[in-house]
């Protein structure tokens, strides 16, 4: 299944709980830390900075919009400093050779 196999309203769906169970997890690319939700009146949205995904709902018009995301962002790059890959031989950053 492609991810725009999903309806906008799956996707605003997935999002929610992107955003809560995982740390602000973009539903898009991965990212953690990397959505912003944004709530009014009149509208709930998510956006990632990382991929530019955007999933907006409008109460008032009950209608869903998405903006998918770039999908050259996807599972690209490490989702924390865990996964980053570190190469330092003992001593040699702090001068203590």
């Amino acid at each position: 299944m492609s991810c725009l196999d999903q309806t906008s309203a799956q996707w605003f769906v997935e999002a929610s709980h992107s955003y809560v169970e995982g740390h602000q997890k973009c539903a898009w690319c991965g990212g953690v830390h990397q959505v912003h939700k944004l709530e009014t009146e009149t509208a709930t949205e998510f956006s990632c900075n990382r991929c530019d995904f955007l999933v907006r709902y409008d109460h008032q018009l009950d209608r869903y919009v998405l903006f998918s995301g770039d999908p050259r962002a996807r599972n690209t790059s490490p989702l924390t400093m865990h996964d980053l890959e570190v190469n330092v031989s003992a001593g040699s950053e702090h001068g203590t050779e």
